[in-house]
């Protein structure tokens, strides 16, 4: 009876570049294998090729999957972060220019209620009155100096002929 071939057994001796030629890896030829096929023979098998350009292309493989993932992780987030940060400049402009328009409409309330104001005569005649030192006809208008502040000069010249000019001032 003839034992299945170990798998290991294989793969070890393609990779080392041993012939193999039946399923056992023995190297002879296994009965009733290739008898079926046209051209009643076997057919020449090249040697597989040398197993290092396999393990440098592996190593680049598994150079090149991380390196390939941190290109496009980074990429990602250079096309998410840019529009994402603009997005909350935005938010922060839209909302100082919202608190500024707040306090403009506070201001023009303001002075819409102080335009009404200012159309009543009443209103009118007090600044007129306050501001202008207006009065009316037939009214007489007092202006009320204020006091001098006293004067206390040296005795030293020219200060006493000051003091006796203004004395005779008063």
């Amino acid at each position: 009876m003839i034992e299945p071939p170990d798998p290991l057994l294989r793969r070890d001796a393609l990779r080392h570049g041993a012939p193999v030629v039946g399923r056992d890896g023995d190297g002879d030829r296994d009965p009733g294998r290739d008898e079926g096929r046209a051209g009643g023979g076997r057919r020449a098998k090249l040697p597989p090729p040398p197993a290092e350009p396999r393990r440098r292309a592996r190593r680049a493989g598994r150079v090149l999957w991380p390196v390939t993932a941190v290109v496009v992780t980074l990429g990602v987030l250079f096309v998410t972060l840019f529009p994402v940060r603009s997005y909350f400049d935005q938010r922060q402009a839209i909302a100082d220019a919202e608190a500024g328009l707040a306090a403009l409409e506070a201001d023009n309330r303001a002075l819409e209620e102080r335009v009404a104001a200012l159309d009543t005569p009443e209103e009118i005649e007090r600044i007129a009155r306050e501001q202008l030192n207006l009065v009316r006809p037939g009214e007489e208008a007092f202006a009320v100096l204020p006091p001098q502040p006293p004067t206390d000069l040296p005795d030293l010249f020219p200060y006493p002929l000051a003091r006796l000019l203004l004395e005779a001032g008063r």
